[in-house]
């Protein structure tokens, strides 16, 4: 009986998974629109635009990932 509850845990957690993958794509599509419309120079879009970017994107996609393992964590 444990084993069977493991194996729908797993699964489970394999659906949370891939259900982050959408808000977490998202993520990265909201930065690159960001991005693309951006006036800048050259090296204002390197060193700011590009930095705070990269920047924004690691805090929500680690948030993200800190939200769904958590909730993977409760199953296991």
């Amino acid at each position: 009986m444990g084993e069977k509850l493991d194996i729908l845990a797993n699964i489970l957690s394999m659906l949370i998974w891939v259900y982050a993958t959408f808000p977490i794509s998202q993520v990265i599509r909201a930065a690159g629109d960001s991005l693309a419309v951006s006036k800048s120079g050259t090296i204002d879009f390197i060193f700011r635009d590009l930095a705070i970017a990269n920047i924004k994107i690691f805090g929500y996609v680690a948030a993200l990932v800190a939200l769904f393992g958590a909730f993977a964590m409760t199953l296991s």
